[in-house]
């Protein structure tokens, strides 16, 4: 018998080009790294959100102790503006006599 000279055997892979599976892993990969990229654009503006939120609730708490600050700052005017008012109209022989008691008082409790 004769032998038949050995034929180098074609290339059965397939380039990745020509593959459809290989097209459809790829074209799911992209749309992962897509979705990837979103979930992470979503998370970005959350937390921009989030810390905007924190912001104005920041905003707020000072505006809160401004205003009570002025608030406090008023009534103590009044209330200075009220003790004048009371001590031109008290007579200074009763001035007199409550500040020596307390320095009386004073005294006493040092000891």
């Amino acid at each position: 018998m004769t032998e038949k000279p050995a034929q180098p055997q074609k290339s059965e892979t397939k380039s990745p080009k020509d593959d459809p599976m290989q097209a459809e892993l790829a074209d799911m990969r992209a749309q992962l790294d897509a979705l990837k990229a979103s979930r992470e654009a979503a998370k970005e503006s959350a937390a921009a959100t989030e810390l905007a939120k924190r912001g104005d609730a920041q905003t707020d708490e000072l505006d809160k102790v401004k205003a009570a600050a002025g608030d406090l700052s008023t009534q103590l005017k009044q209330l200075l503006e009220g003790f004048d008012e009371e001590l031109k109209d008290t007579k200074p022989t009763t001035l007199l006599a409550v500040f020596g008691a307390g320095v009386v008082v004073g005294r006493l409790l040092a000891k």
